[in-house]
């Protein structure tokens, strides 16, 4: 059986991509219309089938080949930051486990009454867990792919790196007192 043939022999009709939203205006607000068609239906189908099923809705060809345009430049964007967001997400992850590691290894060394480091230890491990997990929501903000080329490193970074300091700081202010006798 070939990828194009049905079970019972007979050829696999062409898949028609889904009706886009009627047309009911021209211009830019149209242009958004059929760009975020395409967007959602990128993957499923070939622009052409998109482009076709556009122009057979009643929107002008001007207007579905300007919201190919703004797709195209949109996934531009994506490509042209993707290295920067995957540089921040390792720096993000970097900080915090070198963080938590130099944490873990003075409130585990330091010896303390009642076990006080490794409460500490666990009470760094939830809030440094979540700040992580905030800061890792920040890096993924699709606002940020769309910067392309012009994303800088130090703006994905910003939040992240102050809650660390703010968690990191809050905790030895907190426990180093009461660590070192």
């Amino acid at each position: 059986m070939t990828d194009g043939d049905h079970p019972g022999g007979a050829p696999e009709p062409p898949a028609r991509a889904p009706e886009p939203p009627a047309a009911d205006s021209a211009g830019p607000r149209s242009q958004q219309v059929i760009a975020d068609y395409y967007w959602r239906h990128r993957d499923s189908f070939t622009p052409a089938a998109l482009r076709a099923s556009v122009v057979r809705a009643g929107y002008s060809e001007a207007d579905a080949d300007a919201a190919r345009l703004l797709v195209d430049k949109h996934l531009a964007a994506e490509s042209a930051s993707a290295p920067t967001l995957a540089r921040a997400r390792r720096t993000i992850l970097v900080a915090y486990v070198v963080t938590y590691v130099a944490f873990a290894i003075v409130f585990l060394a330091a010896p303390s009454s009642y076990g006080s480091g490794q409460i500490a230890l666990m009470i760094l491990t939830v809030v440094l867990g979540i700040a992580l997990a905030i800061s890792l929501a920040w890096a993924r903000r699709s606002r940020w792919k769309t910067q392309g080329t012009s994303l800088g490193l130090g703006v994905i970074l910003s939040v992240p790196i102050v809650l660390l300091v703010l968690v990191a700081g809050s905790c030895a202010w907190t426990t180093f007192p009461y660590m070192i006798q």
